[in-house]
């Protein structure tokens, strides 16, 4: 089990329930706490349209919701840092939009980084 213990909770937010919710992200969805006020985590893809497709999705329903992230695209990989920028912090907003992106990620199909493709693959 990771340790929340540096966890930063938004202004506003029941931090005994957002350190559950990112308990689980963490345990149980392959998420990263960054500086205690951040979780990122990276899916794999095996072409770039794939890639394309899983950010077109996330960026969709960030509109939707108006909450953003810091994301990194790569040929063959995406990685989303979700943090609640005002108030800092995380928030409910950054657990739902982890959770979307797990959702999504079925939906686009994403692999094992064992099997995305390498540039020695081309």
């Amino acid at each position: 089990m990771a340790s929340l213990d540096n966890l930063k909770v938004s202004e506003g937010e029941d931090g005994s329930l957002l350190k559950e919710e990112i308990q689980r992200l963490v345990d149980t969805a392959g998420w990263q706490l960054q500086n205690g006020d951040e979780i990122q985590k990276t899916y794999h893809c095996r072409t770039w349209t794939k890639i394309s497709d899983f950010f077109t999705g996330v960026a969709t329903k960030c509109k939707e919701v108006n909450h953003h992230p810091r994301v990194i695209l790569d040929y063959n990989s995406i990685t989303f840092f979700w943090k609640t920028h005002s108030p800092p912090g995380l928030s409910q907003k950054d657990v739902r939009m982890a959770d979307f992106c797990d959702a999504w990620a079925k939906v686009v199909k994403t692999v094992p980084a064992e099997s995305a493709p390498t540039c020695s693959d081309a």
